[in-house]
């Protein structure tokens, strides 16, 4: 009932290229990864391949898929800049340590 490793390994990965080239799914594939897994496994992997396949949808389901990732956000420079800029546009709560975080990442690199 809770799937090979491989097996959802594999599908997370197919997850975000099937919804790139086919756009049209990229909601379904979202919907799907709004939840964890049998016993949260591939449960890092999960939320951020929904945050990937959430970039193309509506800005609300992209904040929920970024606030899903909170507070111990990916240490990406792509991802907290573009963390910080939804954040901001959306008006979130969050926006002030977003932009905080990016301006720290930047700093050390």
């Amino acid at each position: 009932p809770w799937g090979a490793t491989p097996l959802l390994f594999a599908i997370l990965r197919r997850a975000g290229d099937l919804s790139e080239l086919v756009p049209a799914s990229a909601s379904k594939i979202e919907e799907r990864l709004n939840r964890p897994f049998a016993l949260y496994r591939l449960d890092d992997k999960r939320r951020i391949v929904r945050y990937i396949v959430a970039r193309q949808l509506e800005p609300a389901r992209t904040v929920e898929a970024i606030e899903d990732l909170e507070p111990h956000v990916p240490w990406n420079g792509l991802f907290l800049e573009h963390r910080a800029k939804v954040y901001a546009d959306e008006q979130h709560p969050f926006a002030e340590r977003a932009e905080k975080d990016r301006q720290l990442f930047e700093s050390w690199n």
